[in-house]
């Protein structure tokens, strides 16, 4: 029961079944050199959504949970999942 991109699995509640979607852990690595890029751009940065974009990736480079992330830069956890996967898939 799985796809080449997502993992998925059944349950029952209240007699009808239900699918949901597990979505595979990616991980991001950043370079020490990369990280230090990153923390500097964003000093300088006045954009706040991009600034925001940054601070998620750095944070998953540094094995944050998404929602743990979402938490610490009160935005939610969706914007988190859709700025992580957008970043996965551009760096390849």
């Amino acid at each position: 029961m799985s796809d080449s991109n997502n993992l998925h699995y059944y349950f029952r509640i209240g007699g009808a079944a239900r699918k949901e979607t597990l979505i595979e852990r990616i991980v991001i690595g950043l370079t020490r050199q990369v990280n230090r890029h990153f923390r500097q751009t964003i000093r300088k940065m006045k954009d706040t959504k991009l600034k925001m974009s940054y601070l998620i990736i750095l944070h998953m480079a540094e094995d944050h949970r998404p929602r743990t992330i979402a938490k610490m830069l009160f935005c939610s956890s969706s914007t988190v999942d859709r700025i992580h996967r957008r970043f996965a898939v551009l760096s390849g």
